[in-house]
């Protein structure tokens, strides 16, 4: 197994640097390129580590197989900035601002090239950024006069045109963060200054069943990061401010009732941090 994500200190003259680990401090990666003065990497699978990275005047979409010297700039001619935020250790999605894009984020699919790029945004939404991904699907959020100008998830299956908006009635705004292709899992907030709620979705809007509302009382926000098989990864505030992990487990079929019963055995709180 191995992680990304990024550090600095007196090695990166104090700017960060993507780093790559193979579960050990010792096993770290310096993955910063040349020609970049900082960078992050924030997804990984397969052989691949994706973020993005500050080269003096844009920030770019970044693509590694393992080594600060197998970087790939996949940032899309004519857009002056990019990031890219997870793979599925074939594609990459992330979002890119352009004077194309009317200066707006627009969410982007690569296939490990600048040239492979594919603009995401649906038609009637300003803004979008994509999230997550699995093998066939990518998921996120937009915004724009199809949504009254609010976020709302969004799931994809390569092209703009297959967008689904997963925003459920009731949620002021909404995002999706991933997906494994037969579920989608997200956050959601009931108003503009509530809480956050984590959502889980079977592909439509309607099917989303909010996760938040099966935890225990002592819990006043969570949302849901990931996904693997059977369980949803994710993070939960109690009362007194403390961040807890938080796993739930789908029964099949899912349903709100069954998952109640799995959600109970399933929370494990951790200390705060």
């Amino acid at each position: 197994m191995r992680q990304v994500g990024y550090g600095s200190g007196t090695m990166t003259a104090g700017q960060n640097h993507a780093l790559l680990w193979s579960g050990a401090a010792d096993s770290v990666i310096d993955l910063n390129p040349n020609g970049f003065s900082a960078s992050h990497a924030g997804g990984i699978a397969g052989l691949q580590q994706v973020g993005d990275g500050f080269n003096g005047a844009e920030t770019h979409a970044l693509l590694w197989y393992g080594t600060a010297t197998s970087v790939i700039d996949i940032n899309p001619r004519g857009f002056t900035s990019s990031g890219a935020r997870a793979t599925n250790g074939l594609q990459q999605v992330g979002e890119g601002y352009s004077p194309a894009t009317g200066n707006q984020y627009h969410a982007l699919l690569w296939t490990g090239t600048a040239e492979s790029a594919v603009d995401l945004n649906p038609s009637g939404f300003t803004s979008s950024s994509a999230l997550g991904m699995s093998s066939s699907q990518q998921v996120g959020t937009g915004s724009g006069a199809a949504t009254g100008n609010r976020p709302h998830a969004l799931l994809w299956t390569g092209t703009a045109d297959s967008a689904v908006d997963l925003h459920p009635s009731g949620f002021d705004q909404t995002s999706a963060l991933d997906t494994d292709c037969s579920h989608q899992v997200g956050v959601g907030f009931l108003t503009p200054t509530g809480g956050a709620h984590a959502l889980l979705w079977s592909g439509t809007a309607g099917s989303a069943i909010d996760l938040d509302a099966i935890l225990p009382a002592t819990f006043t926000s969570s949302s849901a990061r990931s996904i693997d098989g059977d369980t949803v990864y994710g993070m939960a505030t109690d009362t007194s401010g403390n961040a807890h992990v938080i796993a739930w487990i789908i029964p099949e079929p899912s349903s709100l009732a069954l998952l109640t019963l799995c959600a109970a055995v399933a929370c494990r709180r951790r200390p705060s941090w």
